[in-house]
């Protein structure tokens, strides 16, 4: 029995590390929001700060949101 249960431990940690790197890769690989966001293109930090601040996120705003975030996590 104990054998069983490494073995799915082990397996469910392979499964888990493969679809982190993978969700990751993805993640990084995707600009598109690049061309929505026109009014934040040449925003500095305290102005996404502020904008995030002053947001509710919706459809509408999504993307821009996400761009703010990122571009702030970059620290650009």
């Amino acid at each position: 029995m104990g054998a069983v249960v490494r073995r799915t431990r082990i397996i469910a940690l392979t499964l888990t590390l493969l679809l982190v790197g993978t969700y990751r890769a993805l993640g990084q690989e995707h600009t598109g929001f690049e061309n929505e966001c026109d009014s934040l293109q040449n925003a500095i930090l305290p102005d996404l700060v502020q904008y995030l601040n002053g947001v509710v996120p919706d459809e509408k705003n999504g993307d821009c949101v996400t761009w703010a975030i990122k571009k702030l996590g970059n620290g650009q």
